[in-house]
């Protein structure tokens, strides 16, 4: 999960994929999640910018916002599906 309103976020996501990679040690399905969506006039990261990282890496990606909920049910429809196909 990046905070959309931090730009130095963008930053860690090698870091959190190069750990994820070490640590489980096989192939996964990896969400970005941008958060933070409802503060339009702070945005610092863009979907575009979200967008790209998620394609170069191969995640998936969706933007949150905690605080009004948006796309947070959608979130957990989309983790409990990817566990689920993961299962069968």
């Amino acid at each position: 999960m990046i905070d959309r309103t931090r730009q130095d976020n963008l930053k860690s996501v090698d870091l959190w994929h190069n750990e994820i990679k070490k640590y489980v040690g096989k192939e996964i399905s990896i969400i970005l999640v941008g958060n933070k969506s409802d503060v339009i006039e702070n945005i610092e990261i863009s979907e575009v910018s979200i967008k790209m990282i998620a394609e170069e890496k191969g995640f998936h990606y969706i933007l949150t916002s905690a605080k009004t909920g948006e796309n947070v049910h959608d979130l957990f429809l989309y983790i409990a599906y990817k566990f689920l196909e993961g299962v069968s």
